[in-house]
């Protein structure tokens, strides 16, 4: 562990933390994101069930608005930064859309990489370009 000690200008210690929030972006000291993108999945998963609760309907055309809308927004934001290099951390902001997408009636019966083969697209950004990369197309064996 770093034992070194920080000091202001007017000589008061500065006390390190563990992690940090600056616009919406959690990092830990060490530079891991793991904080940030749990934060992201559980929020993410939270606004999916309160849209799942509020609206009766199950219609792919409606759900899909309203992931787009809603849900995409929070695990996409500043996704460059953040970008999880981790399976677990892959599998956790995965797990919200293989959870959301198994209430679709169109897609319900489908197991999850059939489900990602239909007009549901994966919500995992590119790191390298900011397009939309299916997952499945690089980790599920054909």
């Amino acid at each position: 562990m770093d034992n070194t000690m920080y000091y202001s200008q007017s000589g008061d210690l500065i006390k390190g933390n563990l992690h940090v929030q600056d616009l919406g972006i959690t990092m830990s000291d060490n530079a891991v994101f793991r904080q940030h993108i749990h934060e992201v999945a559980t929020a993410s998963h939270k606004m999916a069930g309160w849209i799942l609760r509020t609206f009766k309907t199950r219609e792919t055309k409606c759900l899909l608005l309203l992931w787009k809308a809603l849900v995409i927004p929070k695990l996409e934001y500043c996704c460059h930064l953040w970008s999880p290099m981790r399976i677990g951390d892959f599998q956790e902001i995965e797990m919200v859309q293989r959870n959301f997408t198994r209430c679709i009636s169109y897609v319900s019966h489908l197991d999850y990489w059939e489900r990602l083969q239909t007009p549901v697209t994966s919500i995992s950004c590119s790191t390298h370009w900011g397009v939309y990369t299916p997952l499945h197309a690089s980790r599920h064996p054909r």
